[in-house]
């Protein structure tokens, strides 16, 4: 049943959705906008894929991520990574990477809770239990960037991938050990699957 394949079969399956697209594309322009960003939806079914055109340093994913009302709306959403590209008249660079969200269909069974909310209280954790600062005092010539992607599986499986300028120095490796810890902590359990995007940078602010 098409119900049971990944979003983007279901996609290039699935009927064009006026309804759906009326529904998601005044939030998403709500959202997207005031970052600089262009985008175009398309709706068919339940599963919408944003197409969005950006500027380096035009950043929606957060925005995107911590909506509440569009979160209320949708169950879940997938990111692809980021490609380079140009403006075809003034060669300006670009980046050009989508968006796949799924809407709630008449017949879905009781869904699984998002799991966006999970991975918030990970980092909520981990800035609140101290290591943060701890592992800056002892690493105080470490400047830079540890750039943190959080997935969780619909099993409730979090994973960590990592990157930036902190990533391989004694800092970013106490980050992410007092990250992991708090990742075994957190107790599994069926959720949408979710991303999160999170920066620790150094020197801390005041």
């Amino acid at each position: 049943m098409d119900k049971y394949l990944p979003w983007e079969q279901r996609f290039e399956r699935g009927s064009p959705s006026e309804v759906t697209h009326k529904k998601v594309a005044p939030e998403l322009k709500r959202i997207i906008e005031p970052t600089g960003a262009s985008f175009n939806v398309e709706c068919r079914g339940e599963i919408c894929k944003i197409d969005i055109v950006r500027k380096k340093g035009q950043d929606f994913t957060e925005a995107l991520q911590h909506d509440q009302k569009l979160r209320g709306m949708v169950l879940g959403y997938q990111f692809t990574a980021p490609e380079p590209t140009s403006d075809p008249v003034s060669g300006e660079a670009l980046w050009r990477e989508s968006v796949t969200v799924k809407m709630p269909a008449p017949s879905d069974q009781p869904q699984p809770p998002n799991g966006m909310p999970l991975l918030e209280g990970v980092i909520d954790r981990f800035e609140k239990s101290g290591s943060v600062k701890r592992c800056a005092s002892d690493s105080p010539n470490d400047k830079g960037d540890l750039d943190l992607r959080l997935d969780v599986e619909p099993s409730g499986r979090i994973g960590v991938l990592a990157g930036g300028e902190l990533h391989l120095k004694q800092s970013g490796r106490c980050f992410l050990a007092a990250l992991d810890q708090i990742v075994r902590d957190t107790p599994t359990q069926p959720v949408i699957s979710a991303t999160l995007f999170h920066t620790v940078e150094l020197p801390l602010a005041p």
